[in-house]
């Protein structure tokens, strides 16, 4: 009797404590079900953008993150570990000629936990005015004849095709830098009036420089593209991966070719005035997954007033 009632005592005890482990394991799977939910901060430098702005898109903390991407303009952003900033990021553009209103930007984050994390953040585009600009210039420069409409349009194939090649992986490291030390006589946006015939908006800023100054490039990256163009003339391309890419125009002289890599402060050419331009200056420019935004508006989103 003694021996069955220790072994009926015994079953109870384990009884007991099986009940206890699996409830300590309920409570301990829910907590940690709770906290890939609440650990997971998805943020935005900006949910109020205009026409030629551009906004950083985290994810953080970067160690609870396994792959996070979103969708903006019907195309995919994955974001990339910055770790400068503990977070993923991308770049989150709006093109010149992008329409006003409210667009939702879904994020979709895969954490280290095993689950999947969603959010959307809604984002509104408003209505900026850029100011206008007269320029005079030879009516050949402005009308263009046949042999110069056909070599334009060559170029455009060309470059076209040489820029279909860019990296989705992210190739900068940790920084942006403007390429010379200049002031801005054309700023980016500006609406353009050429012998008094509306162009193009201004793409990119116009920096003042002496014939011959030395340009750098803005970051790590690789030459996709050189050439001399109609337009802008003496052009470099560079990659930096991520869908960013960083434009130099007018050049007297290019120092780097196509498919060179290239480092943040790195010499790629002299300023100039070749192409369709008025004096000696470089023409800096910026575009993301093929948006072109004002290159000041990206630099804030590192250091504002940066300079090399």
């Amino acid at each position: 009797m003694a021996c069955l009632h220790w072994l009926r005592k015994c079953a109870h005890n384990t009884l007991v404590i099986s009940v206890y482990l699996v409830v300590v394991t309920c409570l301990f799977d829910c907590r940690n079900a709770v906290a890939s939910q609440t650990d997971i901060t998805v943020g935005i430098s900006s949910s109020d953008l205009f026409p030629g702005a551009v906004a950083m898109l985290t994810v953080t903390p970067m160690d609870r993150v396994s792959t996070a991407s979103c969708i903006w303009y019907n195309q995919s952003y994955t974001l990339f570990p910055l770790k400068n900033k503990n977070a993923f990021a991308t770049f989150i553009p709006v093109g010149l000629r992008k329409k006003t209103g409210t667009l939702d930007l879904p994020v979709t984050v895969h954490t280290t936990y095993g689950n999947t994390v969603t959010q959307n953040i809604p984002v509104t585009i408003s209505k900026k005015d850029y100011p206008v600009q007269h320029l005079t210039l030879p009516e050949s420069k402005v009308t263009l004849s046949k042999k110069d409409l056909a070599r334009h349009n060559r170029e455009k194939k060309e470059l076209a095709a040489a820029l279909s090649e860019k990296s989705a992986a992210k190739i900068w490291l940790d920084n942006f830098i403007m390429p010379l030390k200049g002031s801005i006589s054309t700023p980016f946006g500006v609406r353009r009036f050429l012998n008094k015939k509306p162009r193009n908006s201004h793409s990119g800023i116009d920096l003042r420089a002496k014939q011959g100054h030395p340009i750098a490039a803005s970051s790590d990256g690789r030459v996709i593209y050189t050439g001399d163009h109609f337009f802008s003339g003496n052009s470099v391309y560079i990659d930096h991966g991520m869908g960013i890419m960083t434009m130099y125009f007018h050049m007297s002289k290019i120092d780097v070719k196509r498919g060179q890599t290239v480092s943040r402060g790195d010499i790629i050419g002299l300023v100039g005035s070749t192409g369709r331009s008025t004096g000696p200056h470089l023409h800096w420019g910026i575009k993301i997954n093929d948006h072109r935004i004002d290159p000041l508006t990206f630099l804030d989103l590192f250091n504002p007033s940066q300079e090399q």
